[in-house]
């Protein structure tokens, strides 16, 4: 799973208001505008593979506007949370440090290395499932792929992968599902690829989710 530390919220306490209005005001007296009046922007949770969907609409929305840099920075806090967040809330809240700030979250996670790493992390450090679960085998295949498609897009040869990530996955499984895969490819006749895995995965998931609501039915009725 990801390396990010829980997702903390952060709000301005009334004193902070208080320093960030009169910081403001030494900055030329510029209103700060209420949060209702901005665009609004799908919120950076701090994972790398947001990165590019906030980045490409806070910059058209926010950051290329004409909204003076004291409001752009209120924008800017609002619309991250988790690490992102705890990069810049620590700034003073002035115009001066909007560019600052901005540039903070531009050098850690506009860097494609890195982004890379995280998502190579997401990817293979996904838990160990202990027992058979609809909710648990949904979020594996999720997982593998928005992983993938994220790297892919920043130019991974993930198309050639399929291998690898099934060999490593697979030991993610609880014991039944593994030996029920297991059991599978030893009726093929060829290497199975990563569509036949998914497939197999996706399908014992709605099985399990079909006997879960029966179960359910049946222990109502009783």
């Amino acid at each position: 799973m990801s390396s990010d530390e829980p997702d903390e919220e952060f709000e301005f306490s009334g004193q902070q208001k208080f320093t960030a209005i009169n910081s403001s005001n030494r900055s030329g007296g510029k209103e700060l505008l209420n949060l209702d009046s901005f665009p609004k922007i799908p919120q950076f949770s701090g994972k790398f593979w947001d990165w590019p969907l906030f980045k490409d609409n806070y910059i058209l929305l926010i950051h290329s506007s004409k909204l003076e840099d004291i409001n752009k920075f209120k924008c800017l806090i609002s619309a991250v949370k988790g690490n992102a967040l705890r990069m810049i809330k620590k700034l003073e809240f002035t115009a001066e440090n909007y560019e600052i700030a901005w540039q903070l979250l531009l050098n850690k996670y506009d860097n494609d290395r890195r982004r890379v790493n995280n998502l190579m992390n997401e990817l293979f450090n996904f838990p160990t499932i202990k027992k058979e679960s609809s909710r648990d085998l949904k979020s594996l295949v999720d997982n593998i792929k928005t992983s993938l498609c994220a790297l892919k897009s920043l130019g991974q040869p993930t198309d050639h992968w399929d291998t690898i990530v099934i060999h490593l996955m697979v030991r993610k499984l609880d014991s039944v599902t593994f030996r029920e895969w297991e059991n599978q490819c030893n009726t093929l006749t060829n290497t199975p690829n990563l569509k036949q895995f998914l497939e197999f995965i996706s399908n014992k998931a709605d099985t399990l989710e079909i006997i879960h609501k029966e179960d359910k039915r049946k222990n109502r009725k009783k």
